[in-house]
């Protein structure tokens, strides 16, 4: 039997929504097939009616990446100028999807900003801007198919099991985890301290991009895979 995954995206500027075609690639080549969310129905009063029904037909999850979530979400007002993209409507959305497949012990591959709702979600704060909070270098769009620095894994977690103990990955994000949420396991990090991945049981969230990567580094294929099943 297929596995069907279902994969949120976030809405553009100007009326457009996009999804980078890595997910959809990566999914498939695991054979899974894909239900592109929220739909045309979501609304913010019916978030949590949508997730459970979209959770409930669905084998996994996976949260993408996109605008940064709202600071009051978890506690905070905005003290960055670079915030953007902010979307109540998804965040709501977002939030209760990572609750509803917890529920419903469905897998969840939660991607950058996937990462970050899924903490929030949780009850976990965020950096709103890194660079200002002391760390650099970790929005690199110039090698978004590349490398742009090395994180660490401790031994036995899923992520060290795919990608090994030290490994590169790409950078895409100018938020990140501030506070861990109650029961999250960090199971990757940067060299200055930054969580680059979580996992509590069917729950993976990574900092980094794999869906970017899957022509560069062919473990990238393997998360994919286990969110598949």
């Amino acid at each position: 039997m297929v596995a069907t995954v279902g994969v949120t995206f976030g809405h553009m500027e100007n009326g457009y929504s996009g999804l980078h075609r890595g997910y959809i690639e990566g999914l498939a080549a695991a054979g899974a097939a894909v239900q592109v969310w929220p739909g045309e129905n979501v609304n913010i009063s019916g978030v949590g009616s949508a997730a459970k029904e979209m959770v409930a037909g669905v084998d996994a999850v996976v949260l993408t990446g996109g605008g940064d979530v709202n600071p009051a979400r978890y506690g905070e007002e905005s003290v960055s100028g670079r915030n953007y993209g902010i979307d109540d409507v998804r965040d709501a959305f977002e939030i209760a999807v990572v609750h509803e497949a917890m529920s419903q012990g469905k897998r969840i591959l939660a991607i950058c900003r996937g990462l970050q709702v899924a903490n929030v979600a949780l009850g976990g704060t965020l950096y709103q801007d890194v660079e200002t909070a002391g760390f650099a270098d970790h929005s690199r769009r110039d090698v978004e198919y590349d490398f742009a620095h090395e994180v660490t894994s401790p031994a036995g977690s899923l992520v060290a099991r795919i990608f090994g103990e030290a490994f590169p990955v790409n950078s895409l994000h100018h938020q990140a985890v501030k506070v861990l949420a109650n029961g999250l396991v960090p199971t990757a990090t940067s060299s200055d301290g930054l969580v680059e991945a979580f996992e509590a049981g069917g729950l993976v969230g990574i900092q980094w991009h794999p869906e970017r990567l899957l022509a560069r580094d062919p473990r990238s294929s393997a998360l994919f895979e286990w969110v598949v099943g």
